[in-house]
């Protein structure tokens, strides 16, 4: 007890609202040996899985007659799975889904939602932002502003009877923020799969979906310095710095690499493999940075994936793969 109160706060202690428990062993001896493999990290993990898996992919078949997008099916799966249905039988949710495995599970789920954020960055071109007109600028900031005051204006009115982590400014600017946001990663593989694409409403949801997510990652940093900003004033600025850093060293250093790569393959050709594992690295190396700055873990791969530019060789070999082992990963 003596080790806990020294990672642990001491107030949490005295109200009894630390738990202690044992962890999972990761490996069972199996049921021949008289275990539970359920009683085992590991064990739990797949089965985990493979019911998230196989839960989305019975809705994606059932939705398949009503053409549906493939993120519905994922919604759907995630609300049945969740509190709302299944995880409010106290048995599954105890056999399935117990507190003591659950950080296992969101771990696997976050590097999936790592590597699905940096192949949405890839498909990303940045070039469309200089093509985009006033009418798509007008959407963007509209789409934005709109649900984002309504949703403060709600948050203040209701900020008394809130929790005290929620009611400060901060918090409530960074739920507003995420709130506001149409996500480009939500919107491509929508338009994608109505074949859209190359249509003049596609172009504009996508060019107003890109605009609406650079404005709302600048709030979203403007919330994370403010949040550093309450323990120590000069914690926010080594944190824009950082941010800058950051971004500057990926915008600047990384995209020259990548276009010197682009430059050596010759045509025809992909990208060596070597080169194709290191950028897959850079993915982890890039997340562990922001994570080590307090910055969200999903900026890094997502500027790396911006940072990629278009080439010959379509960026980076076999991303129909890799997006496919993502979307697996980040329904978790």
């Amino acid at each position: 007890m003596s080790k806990l109160n020294l990672t642990e706060d001491p107030y949490l202690i005295s109200k009894g609202l630390v738990l202690c428990r044992g962890i999972h062993p990761p490996h069972t001896f199996g049921i021949f040996s008289g275990e539970n493999p359920f009683k085992f990290s590991f064990s739990l993990v797949l089965l985990e899985i493979s019911t998230i898996i196989a839960i989305s992919r019975f809705i994606r078949y059932l939705l398949k007659p009503l053409h549906q997008p493939r993120i519905i099916s994922e919604l759907l799966g995630g609300v049945i799975i969740g509190p709302s249905v299944l995880s409010r039988i106290k048995g599954f949710r105890n056999f399935i889904f117990p507190d003591t495995a659950d950080y296992v599970l969101k771990n696997i789920g976050l590097i999936g939602f790592m590597y699905f954020l940096f192949i949405s960055g890839v498909k990303t071109d940045l070039i469309q932002i200089k093509k985009v007109g006033k009418k798509q600028w007008y959407i963007a900031i509209f789409g934005v502003s709109i649900p984002m005051l309504c949703s403060l204006f709600i948050g203040l009115a209701l900020q008394k009877s809130m929790e005290k982590e929620l009611a400060k400014a901060s918090s409530m600017l960074g739920v507003t923020s995420e709130f506001a946001i149409t996500a480009f990663p939500v919107i491509y593989p929508i338009i994608k799969e109505l074949n859209l694409l190359s249509s003049e409403i596609g172009r504009m949801s996508l060019s107003t979906a890109l605009i609406s997510d650079i404005i709302g990652i600048q709030f979203v940093v403007v919330f994370e310095a403010a949040k550093q900003g309450e323990h120590k004033s000069m914690a926010a600025l080594w944190f824009l710095i950082y941010s800058f850093f950051i971004g500057a060293s990926i915008f600047g250093g990384v995209r020259q690499i990548m276009r010197w790569i682009i430059k050596a393959t010759p045509e025809g050709k992909s990208v060596e493999q070597i080169y194709v594992v290191l950028i897959l690295l850079g993915v982890l190396l890039t997340g562990f940075l922001c994570d080590l700055g307090g910055i969200a873990v999903a900026n890094g791969p997502l500027w790396l994936g911006l940072a990629i530019p278009d080439g010959p060789q379509n960026k980076i070999p076999n991303t129909k793969d890799k997006e496919i082992a993502g979307s697996h990963l980040v329904l978790i």
